[in-house]
């Protein structure tokens, strides 16, 4: 009797691992689709509760209680010749002690494709503001990202 009390973790801890691999491995529905599903918009959000112990990345560690989420929009266009992907979303962050560094961070993406015939291509911008700990200076920085990407066969 005492062993099948010792397995029950074990038994909840694997049906939970593989609930959390189905769910993950299903694929994305688009909430809006039209033009005979050539057009579609994707709408993902995250939401995330944490402890960090170093917000800083410093020598003398601040530790604080962090909320963070996400919101993404996303519009496919595959229709013809030419595909179109873009994307605008936002990254939140707040902590619960040093309010001073909470952020919203937007991040931007537009994607033309080109994937039959004889030349194929992929044309990519991207645009995203970034708030992260920098150890060298001892504060927590933002910066600016930009990108732009070209794959051509």
């Amino acid at each position: 009797m005492v062993s099948a009390i010792n397995r029950l973790p074990f038994w909840r801890w694997l049906v939970g691992w593989v609930a959390a691999i189905f769910i993950a491995t299903t694929p994305g529905h688009a909430l809006l689709r039209f033009n005979d599903s050539h057009d579609q918009v994707f709408v993902t959000g995250t939401a995330v509760f944490g402890w960090d112990s170093n917000i800083f990345s410093s020598r003398v560690a601040s530790a604080d209680t962090t909320y963070n989420a996400t919101l993404n929009v996303e519009y496919r266009r595959k229709a013809g010749y030419i595909g179109v992907d873009a994307s605008i979303g936002w990254d939140f962050g707040r902590f619960e002690k040093i309010t001073t560094e909470n952020f919203a961070n937007p991040h931007l993406s537009l994607e033309f494709s080109k994937q039959t015939g004889r030349t194929t291509y992929d044309l990519l911008f991207k645009a995203a503001r970034q708030s992260s700990s920098d150890s060298a200076a001892n504060i927590r920085t933002q910066s600016l990202n930009y990108s732009a990407d070209l794959n051509w066969k």
